[in-house]
């Protein structure tokens, strides 16, 4: 099925649920319409830091209404690096990771993600996910990972290695506490130009 079948079917929910008032279902579409515009770029392999983070609010916005709201995502970053240079789509896979399978079997109890983005170094940007779930040997054992247990992960190693070759590398620490997940790339700025004038950064 072509996709932007679905991106156009997508709109049309969207502008009947503003028609009649129906914020949340406006809210999601908009949110998996940003998704999926993402995805069908296959332009750029690097994008902004600051639009990689405003996707991955897009989806944290949908799951957070499917878990009823259980778990809150937190964001720490420097003004400085928002016009850094990431893969894209690069932090999608491992919040989702997170929601699936480290938030998703806790018990009633809320969960958290963090996401901290910083400079490491003079030349370095440093990524991390880390959540309060079960853990991923938890997980595994209650059967909550894939066959393929790691796809996510795996892809975004693979990702890191294409763009990055020996520059970019990943940590993944988990125990029943929780799972921390780490990446480190070359820190490369790229400001757009605004009214003729670069903006700082």
């Amino acid at each position: 099925m072509n996709p932007h079948f679905l991106l156009n079917t997508l709109n049309t929910v969207k502008w009947s649920a503003i028609r009649h008032g129906n914020e949340d279902i406006t809210n999601i579409t908009l949110s998996l319409g940003k998704l999926l515009e993402a995805s069908l770029n296959t332009e750029k392999d690097l994008v902004h830091l600051k639009d990689e983070i405003e996707l991955v609010q897009a989806y944290v916005h949908i799951q957070q209404v499917r878990y009823n709201h259980r778990f809150d995502v937190t964001f720490a970053y420097d003004e400085d690096i928002l016009y850094a240079l990431v893969p894209k789509l690069c932090l999608q896979p491992l919040v989702e990771n997170a929601i699936l399978h480290g938030i998703g079997p806790l018990p009633e109890q809320e969960g958290l993600i963090e996401i901290t983005v910083t400079r490491e170094g003079p030349s370095r940007l440093a990524v991390e996910i880390r959540d309060n779930g079960v853990g991923m040997e938890q997980s595994r054992q209650a059967g909550g990972m894939r066959k393929r247990p790691g796809i996510g992960l795996s892809n975004v190693q693979e990702l890191l290695r294409l763009l990055f070759k020996e520059e970019g590398s990943m940590e993944i620490i988990s125990s029943g506490r929780g799972t921390r997940i780490r990446f480190s790339i070359p820190l490369l700025i790229s400001t757009p130009y605004q009214n003729d004038h670069l903006i700082s950064s």
